[in-house]
């Protein structure tokens, strides 16, 4: 079972979860200097290979919560300049990897006013938190973002998020709410999306979520008419209110696929001008 830390202020961390999340910022061999290597090679070649295709690339990692907040742990980190996503985005490094990494950390702290990046009670970040990596990501590609978007929010309400419904008694957090625009629609949702929108309403066995692929199309002549396919985990997601969507403000159509891979194939068939990338730190 995964062990959730109780830090300062009401604020929750993972501790353990499938990639021991702490162990990357406590111990050496956590990750070793091969996977730096790694990371490195595989970024050129996505971007080289992409390129090939016309398509441009960018990728994205969605900091843990103890990257962006550790002031809120109340633990020692003593890899805390070391961890998974301060390696790779490391400049000095070679052969240019730093051009399609988008690392929205240090923007997350800082913009953690009085609507929060990150839920005190789950492992995400907030929509506000998704804003910031969009925001990083379109202006890095050159694509315009909607003004409007803060005022849009409807309100709040009261969830129990992956943290708080490990203690007992379960811990519930307000959640603040923003509709996607009214000209965005989706156009196709595949059978396990389908799934698991008719187990949440039922109550059955959710099917998984890995490879949930859905496609969205905005009418709105303004945005720009591009094509970005995006591939990612449960920091992008398939629902409303998530990066996804948030992709669906700026560009006529967005793909999203779950996947920690890439599929070029794919994006080139479906005449993609761009492909992000998403991966949580902790699964690096």
């Amino acid at each position: 079972m995964d062990s959730v830390h109780v830090g300062r202020d009401g604020w929750l961390f993972l501790e353990t979860g499938s990639n021991h999340v702490l162990r990357l910022f406590t111990e050496p061999k956590a990750y070793p200097d091969d996977l730096d290597a790694g990371w490195h090679t595989l970024l050129l070649d996505r971007t080289a290979q992409l390129a090939a295709l016309g398509i441009a690339y960018r990728h994205i990692v969605a900091p843990d919560k103890l990257s962006v907040f550790p002031e809120y742990c109340g633990l020692d980190l003593p890899l805390f300049a070391r961890a998974p996503l301060r390696r790779l985005a490391d400049a000095s490094r070679p052969g240019g990897q730093a051009a399609c990494l988008i690392d929205p950390t240090e923007v997350l702290g800082r913009a953690n006013g009085e609507v929060a990046t990150f839920f005190k009670t789950d492992s995400h970040w907030t929509i506000w938190g998704a804003w910031q990596a969009y925001a990083m990501t379109c202006e890095a590609i050159g694509v315009p973002i909607p003004v409007e978007f803060a005022s849009r929010r409807l309100g709040r309400y009261e969830v129990c998020f992956d943290l708080g419904s490990k203690l007992t008694p379960p811990i519930t957090e307000d959640h603040m709410f923003w509709p996607p625009s009214a000209s965005i629609t989706r156009a196709y949702a595949n059978a396990l999306v389908i799934g698991r929108e008719q187990s949440e309403k039922t109550g059955g066995i959710s099917p998984g979520h890995h490879g949930t692929h859905i496609i969205l199309r905005n009418a709105d002549p303004s945005v720009a008419h591009k094509c970005v396919v995006l591939f990612g985990d449960s920091f992008c997601d398939y629902r409303p209110s998530s990066l996804t969507w948030l992709f669906a403000e700026s560009f006529r159509e967005v793909h999203f696929v779950w996947s920690t891979d890439i599929d070029s194939a794919y994006a080139s068939r479906v005449g993609a001008d761009f492909v992000v990338s998403e991966i949580a730190e902790r699964f690096m």
